[in-house]
């Protein structure tokens, strides 16, 4: 792949390294930020030991220093007592176009960005590229592999109110789960990922449950966040007798009862018939997916002949049940 042309060339990388006063940096600026990660203690005690292995990217800005790359760095030299610091300093004629590219360059080469990280670099972009096909490419050639189809998609983050990107930004919300929450009113992805986050729900769980709220609303013509404000809803998220695990199943039943009642008291019975059959362990008997069909499974586990024997009382229960009958017949 040949050099972008408007990158500094290797031999004239258009800074100086240097030693800089940390009180001369203006940390408020975070025009260039990039990253979402706070800094933590691991990072201060990396570099009270080893001090700065990688100085971060200043750009002079009278009267003093802003950040163009590595706002975690400065943070953790000034956490660990620094007063001056090694810092490669771009000069104030440094256009922006410069410093935002040094930004996704020195980024990407850190370490895999988050979708939050990945919004900001199509974001600093934007403001050089307006095509996303050119942004795109620009961002490959700098390190940061994308495609005009996912530059689309980051651009869709921006439209998400701030508690939704912090949740994305450390992975308790799924990226997919985000462009859904996109298309919901402010205030209910706010408490949808409250939810999300509270109980840390996978991303199987978290599309469920987002599709089941979305079906219910159109079902019922409601608006999701009435749903979501349910009585029980809240008294299931408020009991402190059941844990995160008993929550998001107790969640998850309620939103299918009320999406799919039918389905749900025929599951009600047939567990009860299962029940009532004392099935012995070893011994699964399920029926067809959301019971559509007719081809129920029953499995079998045993470590010998008499094993197998043993299990064969239970089967012509099953057989000659007439609850069973009738769920095969129906």
């Amino acid at each position: 792949m040949p050099p972008d042309p408007h990158l500094p060339k290797p031999e004239s990388p258009g800074w100086t390294e240097t030693v800089v006063a940390l009180e001369r940096i203006d940390l408020s600026d975070e025009r260039f930020r990039i990253t979402t990660r706070p800094c933590d203690e691991a990072l201060v005690a990396s570099i009270r030991t080893c001090s700065l292995v990688n100085p971060p990217i200043l750009r002079e800005n009278a009267p003093g220093l802003i950040i163009v790359s590595g706002f975690r760095r400065v943070e953790a030299c000034r956490r660990a007592g620094f007063s001056r610091i090694r810092a490669r300093v771009l000069s104030a004629s440094t256009d922006e176009a410069a410093a935002i590219r040094w930004s996704v360059a020195d980024n990407a080469f850190q370490r895999s960005l988050n979708p939050v990280e990945a919004f900001r670099v199509v974001t600093l972009l934007s403001r050089i590229h307006s095509d996303p096909e050119a942004l795109a490419d620009a961002a490959t050639r700098m390190g940061f592999p994308l495609h005009r189809a996912l530059v689309e998609k980051l651009g869709i983050l921006g439209r998400l109110p701030q508690p939704v990107l912090e949740a994305v930004a450390c992975g308790l919300v799924a990226f997919s789960t985000a462009l859904e929450l996109v298309k919901l009113d402010p205030d209910t992805a706010v408490e949808l990922t409250a939810i999300f986050r509270n109980l840390r729900l996978g991303l199987n769980l978290q599309r469920e449950i987002l599709l089941l709220l979305t079906e219910i609303a159109r079902r019922e013509d409601a608006v999701v966040l009435d749903i979501l404000n349910a009585p029980y809803l809240e008294r299931i998220l408020k009991d402190k007798r059941l844990d995160r695990v008993q929550k998001s199943r107790e969640i998850r039943r309620y939103l299918r009862r009320r999406r799919f009642p039918h389905l749900v008291k025929r599951e009600d019975a047939f567990y009860e018939c299962i029940k009532r059959l004392r099935i012995e362990p070893g011994v699964v008997l399920s029926p067809p997916r959301d019971f559509e069909g007719s081809d129920f499974s029953l499995t079998l586990r045993f470590h010998s002949l008499t094993g197998l024997s043993e299990k064969m009382p239970i089967i012509q229960r099953i057989v000659n049940d007439s609850d069973f009958k009738m769920f095969m017949e129906s």
